[in-house]
């Protein structure tokens, strides 16, 4: 879509109808500011510390632009905190991972956990009995994940502060402007590149789990900015336990969409493919279950 389409559309009433920062703002309680970090409360109890944004999405931009005032409530001063509007919208709006499903006692490993939107609420939904493994490796997200999980008082969260991969070993991480985007994968791919990396620690995801001594998975949940491929050829014992997965599967790899690569490579090892979303609007998400003999 052109910038003047885009323009068109978002002035239009109809997007100013449904424009989705008001659906934002009917679950958000209250938010204050400290030091610039936004401090929020949602209507739900939970509660999240996120800092803005390095970059505004001109999608965002214009979002607030356009939209009626009245509606927007007290995040109506929140343009430059998107990380945190779209972690709402996702996790709280749309329900993106499917964590309504999750169940009391449950163990859940957060891939790409940023600064725990899906793990705090994954972490209300099993329960005290349940786990939650979130697994971070950029350090300005890991500092967040850890100040969120405080602040929600959760004894169930523990923090895994590694990047995933096909291996063992130290990796270059490139940062992006916005938290949600940093990537193993080169700056090309990535036009929101700062120009600055982090080495970072990286492991299979069955290292990890032996580590930690944790033997059944219920659920992964993995969204790690085109690195989910490697990823899958580092947790082969751990996909033989039978657990269900929600990828995030819409990142370029070499021009394709990576469910073009994800869904057959599950595919060999025996799930059942499930998909939601649509790649024009960054949402694809692979679900995928083990066949039943």
């Amino acid at each position: 879509m052109s910038e003047d389409k885009l323009e068109a559309f978002l002035r239009s009433p109809s997007f100013r109808l449904w424009n989705p920062l008001y659906d934002v703002a009917r679950i958000v309680d209250s938010v204050d500011f400290q030091d610039g970090v936004l401090f929020a409360t949602l209507k739900n109890g939970l509660k999240f510390c996120l800092p803005p944004d390095k970059e505004v999405n001109h999608f965002v931009d214009l979002s607030f632009k356009y939209s009626d005032p009245s509606r927007l409530g007290v995040i109506k001063d929140l343009k430059t905190f998107q990380s945190f509007l779209t972690l709402m919208h996702e996790q709280f709006i749309e329900d993106i991972y499917e964590c309504s499903e999750l169940k009391q006692n449950d163990v859940v490993v957060d891939l790409g956990a940023h600064m725990g939107g899906y793990a705090v609420k994954a972490a209300k939904a099993v329960g005290d009995e349940g786990r939650v493994i979130a697994v971070e490796p950029e350090p300005g997200n890991l500092s967040f994940l850890r100040r969120n999980i405080e602040l929600n008082k959760l004894k169930n969260v523990t923090v895994v502060p590694k990047g995933v991969w096909s291996k063992k070993g130290y990796i270059k991480l490139y940062l992006s402007k916005q938290s949600l985007g940093h990537s193993i994968f080169p700056p090309d791919i990535h036009e929101r590149f700062t120009g600055n990396c982090v080495e970072i620690e990286v492991d299979t995801l069955d290292n990890i789990l032996g580590e930690l001594k944790v033997k059944s998975i219920d659920f992964i949940k993995m969204d790690i900015e085109c690195s989910e491929i490697e990823a899958l050829k580092g947790m082969e014992e751990t996909l033989k336990s039978g657990a269900k997965l929600a990828i995030g599967a819409y990142h370029p790899i070499n021009g394709r969409p990576s469910h073009e690569i994800l869904v057959p490579l599950l595919e060999q090892r025996g799930y059942n493919i499930r998909m939601t979303g649509n790649d024009l609007a960054y949402s694809t998400i692979i679900f995928a279950e083990k066949k039943r003999l």
